[in-house]
């Protein structure tokens, strides 16, 4: 699988949550002054795995064994996944959230639940939780009070169409039909064309037909990535 498949979950998502790691693991004061040390050692330098992990033996942990063994590092670089070490971040705002989701899931209005103040995070965390199968008649007093298929947030844009087209939820292709072609960004689109791929002879033609009209308007990268989702099926 290349680096381009697995943008957010792998670059973003694991990536962060290694470098919090190891800030936890050593303290703040040291791993600012480490990585002060780093970027003036690299700066305008690319850099290899291998590079990474022989700087931070050489420059943070520096022969303790015990730290070495707490870091995990060849867990976190070579193998699939989270090791046990991992640090993850307490939100009270995204239980907050989850308590949304539960009341949704649960039947509440959806104009009970108090989204007005939300940003982008509480969005994704709101969308991408909420159960897979849902009723037009849900779908419909979604859109309709959070406005979501004619929402300007690329990200929630992308959370909602995944959702709604799962669902098959019609008003969703116009949505899509409008976002597709106007965003360039794989995180945010490969998504939508493999829901729609996904819905077959509901979902497929619209892929099809939506990529023939944006494909010469997107990075060449992006071309090879959602064609091959096209070609999967």
């Amino acid at each position: 699988m290349g680096p381009e498949e697995e943008t957010g979950e792998l670059a973003y998502n694991k990536g962060a949550t290694f470098l919090r790691t190891i800030e936890v693991a050593v303290g703040r004061p040291r791993w600012d002054a480490y990585l002060r040390s780093y970027f003036d050692r690299h700066a305008f330098q690319p850099q290899t795995t291998a590079g990474l992990l022989t700087d931070l033996r050489h420059n943070l942990i520096k022969g303790d064994a015990a730290l070495e063994a707490k870091l995990q590092l060849a867990r976190w670089v070579y193998e699939p996944g989270l090791p046990d070490n991992a640090v993850h971040v307490q939100s009270a705002t995204l239980r907050q959230v989850d308590a949304a989701i539960a009341a949704v899931a649960g039947g509440a209005p959806i104009a009970s639940i108090g989204f007005g103040a939300w940003g982008t995070q509480e969005w994704q965390r709101f969308l991408n939780g909420l159960p897979r199968q849902m009723s037009t008649a849900r779908l419909t007093e979604m859109d309709g009070a959070m406005r979501l298929s004619a929402s300007a947030n690329a990200y929630v844009r992308s959370a909602w169409l995944v959702l709604a087209i799962g669902n098959r939820y019609q008003p969703a292709l116009a949505s899509a039909e409008e976002f597709l072609p106007r965003i360039g960004r794989m995180l945010l689109i490969r998504p939508v064309y493999r829901a729609l791929v996904e819905q077959g002879d509901w979902g497929k033609p619209v892929a099809q037909r939506i990529f023939a009209g944006a494909r010469a308007d997107y990075h060449p990268i992006t071309v090879a990535s959602i064609e091959k989702i096209l070609d999967a099926s």
